[in-house]
């Protein structure tokens, strides 16, 4: 409990306490536990729950699922455990203004590679159900049968919208700062219609931004 309430201290800050969105919120949970937590690769005895994954900062897929909705229903969140016996997996379902749809952080923060690099992946992010199976998902289900069968948030593919982005991105003047693969500093506005992603100088994403 302690960590989940520091973590929306931080979240808070990061925001500078001002009113923001869940896409927001979901996208800030997505790669603060991507970027500060790693896969357990412990072949028994691996942290599947929230408290150890907090504790150790390592765990496997439910143990990442499951520090997701503690965090996002701590945030005021709706969200939920999906399962694929098939693919031995788990990831969630969050809720975002009255739609659901699916995120996994865990196959978006690979494994380290053998020199240390850590990534953070947004190819797993709000997804729907048809966006997930593009990815070779299948056989999931969700204990409160939702569907998600809105893709107003869904890249394509790796190297497309914000799927161009492997590290975590930072929160700054309304919209999300990062590198693309050229080095490029590019940044990603969510909207209500689902999201843009520009370069920072770019009048075509800077009108995109409200002055709130």
């Amino acid at each position: 409990r302690d960590t989940v309430a520091a973590i929306l201290t931080e979240m808070a800050v990061v925001f500078d306490n001002r009113p923001r969105t869940e896409a927001e919120v979901v996208f800030y949970l997505h790669d603060l536990l991507a970027d500060r937590y790693a896969y357990d690769t412990r072949k028994s005895q691996a942290n599947a729950d929230a408290y150890s994954f907090f504790r150790d900062g390592v765990g496997i897929c439910q143990a990442y699922a499951l520090a997701f909705i503690a965090l996002a229903r701590g945030a005021g969140l709706e969200a939920d455990l999906v399962v694929s016996d098939a693919m031995d997996h788990a990831w969630n379902h969050v809720r975002v203004d009255g739609v659901w749809y699916h995120v996994d952080v865990t196959r978006d923060d690979p494994i380290p590679a053998a020199e240390g690099t850590d990534e953070v992946n947004h190819l797993r992010l709000l997804r729907s159900d048809g966006g997930m199976e593009a990815l070779g998902y299948h056989g999931f289900s969700c204990a409160a049968g939702h569907t998600c069968t809105d893709p107003r948030f869904e890249t394509a593919e790796e190297g497309t919208g914000w799927g161009i982005f492997s590290q975590k991105l930072v929160f700054s003047g309304g919209k999300w700062m990062g590198m693309d693969e050229n080095g490029g500093v590019v940044a990603v506005k969510l909207q209500k219609s689902g999201f843009f992603v520009g370069q920072v100088g770019d009048a075509d994403l800077n009108s995109q931004i409200d002055p709130t």
